[in-house]
């Protein structure tokens, strides 16, 4: 509408140039069950597994002039959950041959616990994005720390007493003692990324960089069974490197460490013609120290381990553009994943057998694979259009 002298309005093109741009976002989820716990006196609660999703971030974009852009970035979530999204077509704890309990009968969705379940998780992000100008050469920098803390807690009153059951344990009602499962989660991560690429029209397009990042974590198992050393005549002290009451514990502390320095090119032959090359290496080492304890478990203090690999990632793809809407390529590539450090076996469960099949591997090996790709792919205007609309 055209400009009123009654009700004047600012159009994009009457402000002055600005040199910093904030974005705030907020969110809350409230998320829906659809599990149903039975309890032990036939009451049901509906849709355990319910829960919270609450976060937001901002983000702080300054361009003091058209060669630098600095953008600081926070973001935070919390997850709350009542329960797990988990059916049980069998439960020790509703069979009348392991407990002195009647048969319970369970329904579509539904599960049978003793002990309120749930995920507390804790999420925070804070990176830094930095761009620089340098005529035909752009410099990128990206810097990252996260910090989550993750407490899982499950009703293992099942497998307690199924365990239990096995081990042959005297009283018919030790089954039936509740027993928490905590796990607990304290990560820590740093990254750092450092890019620079040609930044002009040419033939030739081109990027390098180089990449690190650092990684603490702390996890942790409890199984806290109030009555277990009573029940089972069995002393479970510091001796076993565990908690009164608790048959199995366990702390791992990883440190994780990878380096990388990766390039690539584009050639264009012509209009129709191009060929991408890209090359990546990698350093990964990881050490794991563990600790194990309580009758679930082969005692264990300190033990050390670790893994390490290098190597190099290729990749390849001929691009051909038939028509300014056609593009076929065909890419050749190659993937990598560290392999890692296998926990003890845990001799008290095991047979003999396991012991001489299981007993002697302390890491499994990284995993390569390679990948072939043809592609077709339809960019027309108008598809992009419809794209953009749906």
């Amino acid at each position: 509408p055209p400009r009123s002298t009654l009700f004047p309005y600012t159009t994009l093109s009457d402000l002055e140039p600005e040199i910093a741009a904030l974005r705030i976002v907020g969110y809350y989820n409230q998320l829906a069950g659809f599990i149903d716990v039975k309890r032990l006196d036939g009451s049901v609660d509906e849709n355990v597994d319910s829960g919270d999703k609450t976060g937001g971030r901002i983000a702080l974009r300054f361009e003091p002039n058209e060669n630098i852009s600095i953008t600081p970035r926070f973001v935070y979530q919390k997850l709350d959950t009542d329960g797990f999204p988990r059916i049980d077509d069998f439960n020790i704890l509703a069979n009348p041959f392991t407990t002195t309990q009647p048969a319970v009968t369970l329904g579509e969705r539904q599960q049978y616990v003793q002990i309120e379940e749930g995920i507390d998780d804790d999420f925070k992000l804070a990176d830094l994005k930095m761009e620089f100008g340098f005529g035909k050469l752009t410099l990128t920098s990206v810097t990252s720390y996260t910090d989550r803390n993750v407490v899982v807690t499950r009703d293992a009153t099942s497998l307690t007493g199924s365990i239990s059951w096995d081990f042959g344990f005297p009283q018919p009602d030790i089954v039936r003692l509740s027993s928490r499962l905590v796990d607990t989660t304290d990560l820590q991560a740093f990254s750092q990324e450092l890019r620079l690429a040609s930044d002009a029209s040419g033939s030739l397009q081109w990027l390098v960089g180089a990449f690190y990042q650092d990684i603490d974590r702390d996890y942790s198992q409890f199984l806290p069974t109030p009555g277990w050393d009573a029940a089972t005549g069995l002393a479970n002290g510091p001796q076993n490197n565990a908690v009164p009451d608790s048959p199995f514990f366990s702390g791992l502390d990883y440190k994780f460490q990878q380096f990388a320095l990766f390039g690539e090119g584009t050639y264009r032959f012509n209009e129709q013609w191009s060929l991408t090359a890209g090359l990546r290496y990698y350093d990964f080492k990881e050490d794991r120290v563990l600790n194990f304890g309580g009758q679930f478990a082969d005692v264990t203090r300190d033990l050390p381990g670790d893994t390490s690999s290098d190597g190099f990632s290729p990749r390849a793809i001929l691009a051909f553009d038939p028509t300014s809407d056609v593009q076929l390529t065909a890419q050749v590539s190659r993937g990598f994943r560290l392999g890692g450090i296998n926990d003890p076996l845990n001799r008290p469960l095991c047979s003999p057998e396991d012991i001489v099949v299981f007993g002697n591997s302390q890491t499994f090996d990284d995993e390569k694979v390679w990948n072939y790709e043809l592609r077709s792919e339809e960019h027309t205007s108008e598809l992009q259009s419809q794209n953009r609309i749906s």
